[in-house]
């Protein structure tokens, strides 16, 4: 049975006109900022050219080094080859990613063949970072407190919330938007914009001239709406240009109903496949209707692990899964989720494919019962 939106529907006419961003200009500016907070050399800008000479950046070049040839050997270098066999190319131009938070680099490896990533959580964005900014004496801790806020991902593929909001408040590089251009840098993506975003209730999405000046974007003091704070990043990855929208905002009820035109700015960028990973069983609970029928609803492929859509709620009419990996129980935190007709689906050994990562939760608990669901819309 179709799950019924209570979101009410706007018009979206206005998105169309407002929400496509102005074609960048590439100065190599904002990849060198990506690589210089990624610990890579950033060649095209010579302020942080000379940065970079720091025996600080070079302490950090170094950890990173290592921080991302572990997680690329034990999770990325495995994700892709799978990705490419079972996910393919999912025929949408958008993937989206709600209780993500800021987590670009593992749902890049599932999709790379999207044109626009969009993610939300409750972690603030953050100002388009400037490296240069950074008082010489304080260095050291503000690259120090980039890779502790980096280290449980690239350890077991997901944030930890209750961690991440204090890591990410650092006043000199704060917010979501230094760790996505890390992950984009250190994952071969050419960053060529950044600007901070507000999508009003008024259905425009405004570009901020905070840290990021360029034709048509005000400063955050004129906007007189209520409205979602975000960020965009720009991106060119194997000659397509991508974008990534980052948006920070509660995503229950019944704040839901009344940002209505979130939903509407997610139709108008075009068809889309949603990923869910380590999202808390928050839409087992009753507090995310909104969000969950507009998911089930509005979607032609879903990926996800048991943390995502409860087993129950998927109509095999409409939906056909693919069950991957070892589904045995959740994590100690959250044994009150476990899902007793996922584990009789698990018990056919004949209908479940192979796994071959840890990912979420389970990653952090022990190995081999990892699980994940793809599921693909057949009407």
């Amino acid at each position: 049975m179709k799950i019924k939106s209570t979101s009410p529907i706007l018009f979206l006419s206005f998105f169309f006109l407002t929400c496509t961003p102005a074609h960048p200009r590439d100065t190599g500016h904002w990849d060198s900022v990506a690589k210089y907070l990624a610990g890579m050399e950033p060649s095209e800008d010579p302020s942080l050219v000379l940065l970079s000479e720091r025996p600080e950046w070079k302490t950090h070049k170094l950890a990173m080094d290592k921080m991302f040839t572990s997680f690329d050997n034990q999770y990325l270098s495995k994700m892709r080859p799978w990705a490419e066999k079972e996910i393919g190319n999912p025929g949408t131009p958008v993937l989206f990613y709600p209780f993500g938070g800021p987590e670009i680099i593992v749902s890049q490896a599932f999709f790379p063949n999207v044109s626009e990533f969009i993610m939300c959580g409750l972690e603030a964005p953050g100002l388009p970072p400037d490296p240069a900014k950074v008082q010489p004496s304080r260095l050291n801790p503000v690259l120090t407190n980039l890779r502790t806020s980096l280290q449980w991902l690239t350890s077991y593929t997901y944030f930890q919330t209750i961690h991440m909001d204090s890591q990410l408040k650092w006043t000199d590089l704060s917010g979501t938007l230094p760790v996505m251009l890390v992950f984009l840098a250190r994952t071969g993506n050419r960053v060529t914009d950044v600007t901070g975003v507000f999508l009003g209730s008024d259905g425009k999405l405004y570009e901020l001239e905070e840290n990021s000046p360029g034709p048509g974007r005000i400063p955050v003091s004129s906007l007189k709406i209520s409205g979602i704070p975000g960020a965009r990043i720009t991106f060119v990855k194997n000659g397509t240009e991508r974008n990534a929208y980052y948006f920070s905002f509660d995503a229950s009820d019944p704040g839901m109903k009344k940002k209505a035109f979130f939903f509407d700015f997610l139709r108008s960028r075009g068809d889309r496949s949603v990923m869910l990973k380590a999202a808390s069983y928050l839409l087992h609970w009753g507090n995310f209707p909104t969000l969950k029928a507009f998911i089930l609803n509005e979607s032609r492929l879903i990926l996800q692990d048991d943390t995502g859509i409860p087993f129950k709620d998927w109509d095999r009419d409409v939906w056909k899964l693919t069950l991957y990996g070892n589904y045995q129980a959740p994590i100690p935190q959250f044994a009150g989720q476990l899902q007793r007709d996922l584990l009789r689906a698990y018990a056919d050994k004949t209908n479940v494919r192979p796994l071959p990562f840890e990912i979420g939760y389970t990653a952090a608990w022990r190995p081999g019962i990892s699980s994940m669901v793809l599921a693909r819309k057949q009407k």
